[in-house]
């Protein structure tokens, strides 16, 4: 069963478990609804296995909703009240710092990249992400895991 299906989007193996009733993590949310994302299933669920997706081989966590959903009911918990409560966000903070980013340029195969760093300016933090507020009304986002992107609060 191993290999792709002739559009590169799924392997043949992530097509086979979703045929047997496994999601993604987007997937769950969207049936669950009621504001829940795929960040909230991953926060409270465990992906029972994995598979590649894409023409660049990602390696994309499945789930079995129907599974979960029996054990939490044994447990005496509502998954879905609870799913749907670690996908509501943290409140964005905002303070002082030094920071230093990378600017990449070239192309994939050739990237450049260029050190920028900035002075006591005001960063804000809001979910996964650094938006850098500038003296001059400009703003600049990064993901935190983002090579390179180091914040010193002051």
């Amino acid at each position: 069963m191993a290999g792709y299906a002739d559009d590169f989007s799924k392997s043949n193996s992530a097509i086979a478990a979703e045929n047997a009733g496994l999601m993604t993590a987007s997937a769950v949310a969207r049936l669950i609804g009621h504001g829940a994302t795929a960040a909230g299933v991953k926060a409270v669920l465990e992906p029972g296995e994995w598979h590649h997706t894409s023409k660049m081989y990602n390696c994309t966590d499945y789930f079995d909703l129907d599974t979960a959903q029996e054990e939490s009911a044994e447990e005496g918990r509502d998954l879905i009240a609870e799913i749907t409560a670690a996908s509501k966000p943290a409140p964005a903070v905002r303070y002082r710092a030094d920071v230093e980013w990378l600017e990449w340029s070239g192309s994939r195969k050739h990237p450049r990249a260029m050190e920028c760093s900035a002075e006591n300016i005001e960063v804000e933090e809001k979910g996964d992400w650094y938006i850098f507020h500038f003296a001059d009304g400009t703003t600049k986002r990064k993901h935190q895991d983002s090579t390179g992107t180091f914040v010193s609060r002051l």
